[in-house]
């Protein structure tokens, strides 16, 4: 089967928070196999685990431009300028549909927020919500809120880590990995297509 492309987070090796301006999305290419059950001939395709669905971005760069978007002053149209080549540059509006549907899906799923309270490392040392020095939010619209919010969820797993992100950001990963692993969970898509022809259908008579 075709290879797909996704967007991958490249950080230095002593990468620190905030140093935005040394990390790099970039464009890579993923092979994706197809294996043929030997009893019944059935093919199945391998989808890797770090590739999320309903986005170009691997998961770890869907939780480093939510990171970054919660922890600097940066907009959604600024974030590809900082982290992609110019040459090669992705729309600012595929980083805000997949950190919003992050974030509606943390926020909506009660059973996931249950597992990544039990299974994400460090738990126990977090500190309660609201984290201290949290920077303010940035959302002003209801909607936007509660996914911002949603994402606030998951990021507080890292937040009082800053100093040592670059460490614990690889655990955080495998294990946030495994959480959609073995729970079958999937970020379902910001605007789907369905939506979108009814509202074309709509927009058009």
């Amino acid at each position: 089967m075709a290879p797909i492309f996704c967007w991958d987070l490249e950080l230095p090796e002593n990468w620190q928070v905030p140093e935005w301006e040394s990390a790099r999305l970039v464009l890579k290419q993923v092979p994706q196999p197809v294996l043929r059950c030997c009893q019944c001939g059935t093919l199945i395709k391998v989808i890797p685990s770090f590739l999320v669905q309903g986005t170009k971005l691997t998961l770890s760069a869907l939780i480093f431009v939510a990171l970054a978007y919660e922890a600097s002053e940066l907009t959604w149209r600024e974030l590809p300028q900082k982290f992609c080549d110019p040459v090669n540059r992705m729309a600012h509006s595929t980083l805000y549909k997949a950190v919003q549907a992050l974030g509606r899906f943390i926020h909506s799923d009660a059973e996931f927020r249950k597992l990544c309270e039990e299974h994400l490392p460090a738990v126990k040392t977090i500190p309660g919500w609201p984290i201290p020095h949290w920077p303010p939010p940035k959302s002003i619209y209801t909607h936007t809120v509660i996914r911002e919010k949603g994402v606030r969820l998951l990021l507080r797993f890292l937040w009082p880590y800053q100093p040592h992100i670059p460490e614990i950001l690889g655990y955080f990963l495998s294990a946030l990995e495994r959480l959609f692993v073995n729970s079958k969970k999937q970020i379902p898509m910001l605007y789907p297509k369905e939506g979108r022809k009814k509202d074309r259908v709509l927009n058009t008579a």
